[in-house]
């Protein structure tokens, strides 16, 4: 067995060399194909961490209305107190209000100023028990807090991460049906070009089936050279991520760590990459098998 490994690895190095331009088209193909599969997964991973983090916050906002009396902030904060399903809520003031948004948004701070007075309600944040349970807790609990007629709205906040969550998983399958596309054509590329080393040497594997060489010995090299291109393929496409991605973290991943509240931007997980290399070397290496099957 180590024989033939040896023995198909050396003929697929030699092959790849003497055909390197064609072997240079299929290394692109590749490179794009496992490029878009892992930059679809790269903001698949980090959008996701975005919306957990965004789970964390405060699930249901309660806005009073403007100038609202102790007596109508006590009968909203009454509601919440005997509510199934809070776990948490906490009285944020117009002045808390403004500088949190003078704090978190400096560039606009300017804007509250020209208005002459704040613009910012009185409001609760409250916090649902996760789950199916808190979902319907918060549906119940917005009508008893409209009821009481001192509230000017409610903003569910899981239900706008929800939609974004529809959106993100849309996302992932437009990312998913355009990686398996660019996979087919960088299959079909391999095997085409393997297809051609196959009948370049058509006389040669002739020869050989006759004098009785195992058909493994014969698909070997071609399997090798599938794997091998789609390898170096794979590994172009994880180091040209790799840049791009240190690129960005660089010049915006501070920004996008301060706006999520995030510990750190992420990049794919070494077993991310490992079952990416590990796929594409499989998916050459049945391309290569196809190209050299033959009949006896």
């Amino acid at each position: 067995m180590m024989a033939l490994a040896r023995y198909s690895l050396s003929e697929a190095l030699v092959s790849l060399r003497r055909s390197w331009r064609t072997t240079v088209f299929a290394l692109v193909t590749v490179t794009a194909a496992v490029f878009v599969a892992a930059t679809a997964l790269l903001v698949s991973v980090n959008a996701r961490e975005v919306f957990a983090r965004l789970g964390t916050a405060s699930e249901l906002t309660v806005y009073l209305k403007q100038g609202a009396s102790e007596s109508e902030r006590d009968r909203v904060e009454r509601v919440l107190a005997q509510a199934p399903g809070v776990t948490s809520h906490q009285f944020v003031s117009s002045a808390e209000a403004l500088r949190r948004f003078v704090v978190d948004v400096p560039d606009l701070a300017s804007l509250t100023t020209s208005l002459g007075e704040n613009p910012f309600p009185p409001s609760f944040e409250v916090r649902l028990t996760p789950g199916p349970e808190g979902d319907a807790a918060a549906r119940t609990l917005a009508n008893a807090l409209t009821q009481t007629g001192s509230v000017e709205d409610v903003r569910y906040d899981r239900q706008v991460i929800d939609r974004l969550l529809t959106g993100l998983t849309v996302m992932e399958r437009v990312g998913a049906v355009l990686a398996g596309v660019l996979a087919l054509a960088a299959v079909l590329t391999v095997t085409s070009v393997l297809r051609l080393s196959y009948q370049t040497r058509y006389n040669e594997i002739s020869i050989m089936y006759l004098v009785g060489a195992p058909p493994r010995a014969i698909r070997g090299p071609f399997v090798a050279e599938g794997m091998i291109q789609a390898l170096v393929g794979g590994a172009l496409a994880i180091g040209v991520l790799g840049l791009a991605f240190s690129t960005f973290r660089t010049h915006y991943g501070q920004i996008v760590v301060d706006a999520f509240g995030l510990s750190d931007v992420l990049f794919l997980s070494p077993l991310w990459i490992l079952g990416l290399l590990v796929l594409s070397a499989l998916v050459g290496g049945l391309a290569g098998l196809a190209a050299a099957w033959r009949e006896r």
